[in-house]
């Protein structure tokens, strides 16, 4: 059984790498699962995110002392920090989280323990489901996620293992109005075959074979989501690129057009999920119930609420009980 790192050395690490990346203007890609420090992540705290790295040092540091102010994204933090919610499964079941960052949030439930351990959140980067097709790319990240679920099954014993997949909302997000802009498509119909044909391929060449490696057929699609954040509409593909490299999460196009491209790319999502046997969960619906959804989305696109996570996880687990 390998032995987990102290969480002071994998932090320590992670500075240092961050530190070398910013010094000399380069981009490792640390966090990336196909990379060693992406899966020494995933062995050590369960996820390749670089929020769970930050996630973890701000648990060591409330224990020593209590700051009076935060940044919004301490406070998210120290939410989850303080929950106390644990979900209880009648089976030993390890959740798989595939896909974009809100994987991060998601996969933070606490099931049969006060700790993450049965839930790995694998971040796949900044990738959009309509990108995700170069073939040696695919295989690559099928060979990873293998491994590591293979390698982390050998320290406990699992009844149950259920591939949960999030991408879309980027699309929804950012990449629509970018392939409008570029007019790589002319009609809405047009825009659908193409988000269907990459879902059909997401399907075929990464679920299929992701499920057969690992022995199993309880499959979750999640649902696309949108942000709250107003959309910039760039008129020139150079100033959408200066967006693009000045914002974190670029939102693109106007609130309603992107809900319009949310409520047509979650239908085809949720077809073909059906069509394969395989669950698909709403997560909007658990967001925009609450009147207050810019508050459930922390900084308009990851979802903040500890009590909607474990909701969301419920119902996940639900499914297969």
């Amino acid at each position: 059984m390998t032995k987990r790192l102290s969480p002071f050395l994998l932090i320590f690490f992670f500075k240092i790498l961050r530190k070398i990346e910013t010094l000399l203007n380069l981009n490792f890609y640390l966090n990336i699962i196909t990379k060693p420090f992406g899966r020494i992540l995933l062995r050590n705290i369960y996820s390749n995110h670089d929020r769970r790295v930050i996630f973890n040092q701000r648990k060591l540091i409330n224990k020593f002392h209590i700051k009076k102010e935060y940044t919004l994204d301490e406070s998210v933090d120290k939410e989850f920090i303080k929950s106390s919610k644990i979900l209880y499964s009648e089976n030993e079941t390890l959740l798989i989280y595939i896909g974009d960052s809100l994987i991060e949030y998601l996969s933070r439930v606490k099931i049969n323990g006060n700790d993450y351990k049965n839930s790995l959140a694998f971040w796949l980067g900044p990738r959009t489901r309509i990108g995700l097709t170069l073939e040696s790319e695919i295989s690559e990240l099928i060979d990873s996620i293998t491994k590591s679920v293979l390698d982390y099954r050998k320290k406990r014993h699992f009844e149950e293992i259920i591939i949960i997949w999030s991408s879309g909302s980027i699309d929804v997000r950012c990449s629509i109005y970018e392939l409008k802009l570029r007019k790589l498509f002319s009609t809405p119909d047009e825009l659908i075959q193409i988000y269907k044909d990459s879902t059909q391929n997401l399907i075929q060449n990464i679920i299929k074979p992701l499920s057969d490696k690992l022995s199993t057929k309880n499959i979750v699609f999640i649902s696309e989501l949108d942000s709250t954040i107003k959309g910039e509409e760039p008129n020139s593909i150079s100033d959408l690129k200066k967006i693009k490299r000045l914002k974190e999460y670029p939102s693109l196009g106007s609130l309603e057009e992107r809900s319009q491209w949310r409520n047509s790319l979650n239908i085809v999502t949720s077809e073909l999920a059906f069509k394969n046997d395989y669950k698909f969960l709403d997560i909007n619906s658990y967001i925009y119930k609450d009147p207050d959804s810019y508050k459930v989305q922390f900084d308009g696109v990851h979802i903040s609420n500890p009590d909607i996570i474990v909701d969301i996880n419920k119902k996940i687990l639900d499914f297969f009980e």
